[in-house]
Parts: C-alpha cells; sequence; structure tokens
C-alpha cells in the first residue's frame, strides 16, 4: 500500500474524496477494508478520461440502466476512469461488497433487492406506455425507496 501511494500520490486524495459523500463512507472505509483499499489501489486518480458511450455494452447497461439511482457521483467518476474489464469486473464486485447488510452471509441482500425491485418496476409501471418501468418517475421512486410502508 506504501509503495503504492508513493507512486500515486494523487490516487490517495481521489479516495478520500470519494468517501465525502455520505455518512457511511467512513463505515465502509473501516469497516470494508478490502473493498475499500480495492478502490485506493485500482481506478482512483487515473487519468484516462473514457465516456459512457465508449464503454462495452455490458458495463454501459450497468451504469446507464442497472445502478443509475443508487450509485454516486464518485462511484462513477472512478468507475470511468478504470482501464480494462477485469478492473471495472472488481470494482462493480466492490460496488456490491460495499453495500451488503450482512457481509458474512454468502448471498448479498442489497444487490437481491434492488435488481427485484428492478423487475418489480418494470412489471409494474411501464405497462400501456412505450417506457420500460424503471424509467418511469414511479419505477425510479420505487427502486430507491422500495415499497410504500402504507398506501
Amino acid at each position: 500500500l506504501s509503495e503504492m501511494l508513493v507512486k500515486h500520490p494523487n490516487r490517495f486524495n481521489k479516495f478520500l474524496l470519494s468517501f465525502v459523500h455520505s455518512h457511511d463512507s467512513l463505515y465502509v472505509f473501516i469497516e470494508r477494508p478490502i473493498a475499500s483499499l480495492y478502490l485506493l489501489d485500482n481506478g482512483c486518480g487515473k487519468d484516462s478520461d473514457i465516456k459512457i458511450k465508449d464503454l462495452p455494452p455490458s458495463y454501459r447497461k450497468w451504469l446507464e440502466e442497472e445502478v443509475v439511482y443508487i450509485i454516486t457521483p464518485k462511484e462513477k467518476e472512478v468507475f470511468l476512469q478504470l482501464e480494462g474489464d477485469r478492473e471495472r469486473d472488481m470494482f462493480v464486485d466492490a460496488f456490491w461488497k460495499v453495500r451488503d447488510p450482512e457481509p458474512s452471509t454468502p448471498k448479498n441482500e442489497f444487490r437481491e433487492e434492488h435488481y427485484g425491485r428492478i423487475n418489480y418496476a418494470n412489471l409494474w409501471f411501464g405497462r400501456g406506455t412505450p417506457t420500460q418501468g424503471w424509467r418511469t418517475d414511479m419505477g425510479r421512486i420505487h427502486i430507491i425507496l422500495g415499497e410504500p410502508n402504507s398506501i
């Protein structure tokens, strides 16, 4: 780690800035150091400026459709600076790991809930329109907040 910081001092600054966006960020940094160190060691501070349109289709879909409502601006910036599919795959794994409410279990409950919300939104909120359910206002709210407590 120290060797990496000497070679790339700006990475650490960008990495720390990525934790300013939410109150959970410090928790992630302290409680989930492996995922945090991945973000520090891979991608933060690289100079490439890949655009969304230049991403391979699967990563473009992941960024623009699957996590569009839950990825932070800093995470998106870091993701767009990654070079190569291996780094992107590692980022996606780290992205879900830091959100896993029960990291000791084999499944990621947050990820399953998130994709379940997308499926529900597509099933119920796009009916009768050419728009996919996840793109509608109701679908977006459902994906972000989940089912209402009462109606």
